[in-house]
């Protein structure tokens, strides 16, 4: 099948404060957008969305202060639920199946909640409604005590995260943002300096008054602690018609781990009438 990918920037209007996201398109049909995770970008979902592309029209979208979507000091969940709102506008999508994964589950579910006419089926990819503490502190803090000067190659700033990032498998993933500036040195894609300062914004809990009342999937790794019994409760309240189910074999990063998968349990539900 011959699809389309298309990476577009667009303008934001004088006085908007939502950012221009960066986007890349796959495949026609119904709209299913696709929103990534903390220090992640729309090339993390590439091979999610070709699959799902055989069926639907999806966006894959950088987040703000993420892949080449501009930074913004301005950085939690209802700003970011806010560019997607811009975004569909502009896009002239009128409603669209959400799916989101972990920072950007956390988004959609914001974003259902303030725009529920405009979600037709939520899915939320390891993660729950509840706040997180700070477990993402020390990555963070990592990235930003690094000085990148020091390191003349991609080698050199794996070997320098090690101590505080031991997982190889994330400082792979991690290293996805890093980049060379216009005199070849390395810099970060991703705003640190905002993230690190935002955290606790984004780790905190969506609001426990607004109730989504559409078809709803949770998707949980079965080796990650992210969902646990404990938050099901909060789910079926704010979820109504929602079923949480786990991903056989999968962490958080769900969609690398078990990819075949996680596209089997979404095209499923997101073909349920």
């Amino acid at each position: 099948m011959n699809m389309k990918h298309k990476m577009q920037h667009f303008t934001v209007l004088e006085g908007d404060q939502s950012i221009p996201l960066n986007y890349k398109k796959y495949g026609s049909g119904k709209p299913l957008i696709v929103l990534h995770g903390l220090f992640g970008s729309h090339n993390n979902w590439a091979n999610i969305c070709m699959q799902l592309a055989q069926v639907y029209s999806v966006y894959a979208l950088d987040l703000r202060n993420h892949g080449d979507s501009p930074h913004s000091a301005k950085f939690d969940l209802e700003c970011m639920a806010g560019d997607l709102n811009a975004f569909m506008i502009r896009m002239g999508i009128v409603k669209a199946i959400v799916l989101g994964h972990s920072m950007g589950g956390k988004v959609a579910m914001t974003f259902a909640q303030t725009h529920p006419e405009k979600v037709s089926k939520l899915i939320v990819v390891d993660i729950a409604p509840r706040s997180y503490r700070e477990g993402q502190r020390s990555l963070v803090e990592a990235l930003v005590d690094l000085d990148l000067s020091t390191c003349s190659r991609q080698q050199d700033v794996h070997k320098a995260l090690a101590p505080a990032i031991p997982s190889i498998e994330v400082r792979y993933f991690l290293l996805t943002n890093l980049v060379r500036d216009e005199q070849r040195n390395f810099t970060w894609k991703i705003n640190l300096k905002t993230i690190s300062a935002s955290l606790e914004k984004i780790l905190r809990g969506i609001s426990p008054t607004h109730i989504f009342r559409k078809p709803t999937l949770f998707l949980k790794g079965e080796h990650s602690d992210f969902i646990t019994s404990a938050d099901l409760a909060m789910i079926n309240k704010l979820f109504p018609l929602s079923d949480v189910k786990t991903v056989k074999g999968a962490g958080h990063w769900v969609h690398i781990d078990e990819t075949e998968t996680l596209v089997q349990m979404v095209s499923e539900f997101s073909s349920t009438n």
